[in-house]
């Protein structure tokens, strides 16, 4: 049986990067042949949002969801996720769908202390709050910013050409005059009209798309996902440096 309380740092309490995966993936493994997954599993969806939770709490609080308090899911699922998750608001009761169904399993098979003061955050309003937090620029980190404006004016951010086509558009618009700011949405956006990847299954219980390294982990992620699509590819650490550089000497 999986060890939901095992340790993810080394002798010295360092994180340690193969504990972190193998912490993870065997969790997510555990979920996806669980009875409370098997629901969002049949209707097409993978799990890929209790994954992202999982990390960024370690990455970012240094808690799993054996040691998280309700504080810090919220600080993870309301703050970061806004913050880094670059997917269309209208998948927040998705998000909050996967990350329910993954307290139930937890609260289920390891009778965790947390798991019902987080289960009762997930209310009936959860996903409408979480829908309007992703939707919100002011929440949004300059990854986020970037990949979503890059959206708005129909690049394909879910693929690297896409990326790089607007970064060099974005340079180009730094060199010829100021710009109005990073974000220059539409105030009629239609989120629905956003080009997407083509829906693909990803195997239960794995991380898609997720890097295992340390600079990867720890990026400011901009893969979300959608109810049965897989998440959007975010800016290269290149295109990211690039942007910030640019952004300076334009001011």
């Amino acid at each position: 049986m999986f060890d939901i309380h095992q340790r993810i740092t080394d002798k010295y309490d360092e994180l340690d990067e193969d504990r972190i995966g193998k912490y993870i993936d065997g969790l997510l493994d555990e979920f996806a042949a669980s009875s409370e997954a098997k629901p969002l599993l049949d209707e097409g969806s993978n799990l890929s949002d209790a994954g992202m939770m999982i990390e960024y709490a370690i990455d970012y609080l240094g808690k799993t969801p054996a040691t998280m308090s309700p504080r810090d899911f919220h600080e993870v699922v309301f703050g970061l996720f806004p913050e880094k998750v670059s997917t269309p608001p209208e998948n927040g009761p998705h998000i909050v769908a996967v990350l329910r169904a993954f307290w139930s399993f937890l609260y289920r098979q390891w009778a965790l202390p947390n798991a019902a003061s987080i289960l009762k955050s997930l209310g009936d309003d959860a996903g409408r709050r979480l829908q309007a937090a992703l939707a919100d620029p002011a929440n949004w980190g300059m990854a986020k910013s970037f990949v979503m404006q890059g959206m708005a004016e129909g690049y394909d951010m879910a693929t690297q050409e896409g990326s790089d086509a607007f970064m060099a558009e974005y340079n180009r618009r730094l060199q010829s005059a100021p710009p109005p700011g990073l974000l220059d949405l539409p105030p009629d956006l239609d989120w629905d009209e956003l080009p997407r990847r083509p829906s693909r299954r990803t195997r239960p219980g794995t991380r898609s798309g997720r890097s295992t390294s340390a600079s990867g982990r720890r990026a400011s992620a901009t893969v979300g996902s959608e109810s049965k699509s897989s998440p959007l590819v975010r800016p290269s650490a290149r295109q990211i440096t690039s942007l910030t550089s640019a952004a300076g000497a334009g001011q």
